[in-house]
């Protein structure tokens, strides 16, 4: 999903692959709780600051590889300025 999202926001891509990559993995390794998102709408069924209250939280949200991002939400992602932190 990174190589696709990289390619359609800034016409390039990585030259690595991403696929095999485990953001929860990673999180955890660095002690933070990870939760990996498979299906629409896990999100709203977690208590988000209960979870987060006593350590960092990263949410793995998985997506499907095939399905294309529209070219609008990448122009909103152009325009969007850096990320910022929540908390």
């Amino acid at each position: 999903m990174v190589e696709l999202g990289n390619t359609l926001a800034y016409g390039r891509s990585p030259t690595y692959s991403m696929e095999s990559s485990s953001v929860s993995d990673l999180a955890r390794a660095v002690g933070a709780r990870a939760i990996e998102i498979t299906k629409p709408g896990e999100i709203l069924e977690l208590d988000l600051a209960a979870l987060s209250a006593k350590e960092p939280l990263v949410l793995d949200v998985r997506t499907e590889f095939a399905i294309q991002v529209s070219d609008r939400r990448i122009g909103f992602i152009g325009k969007s300025g850096p990320a910022r932190s929540i908390n």
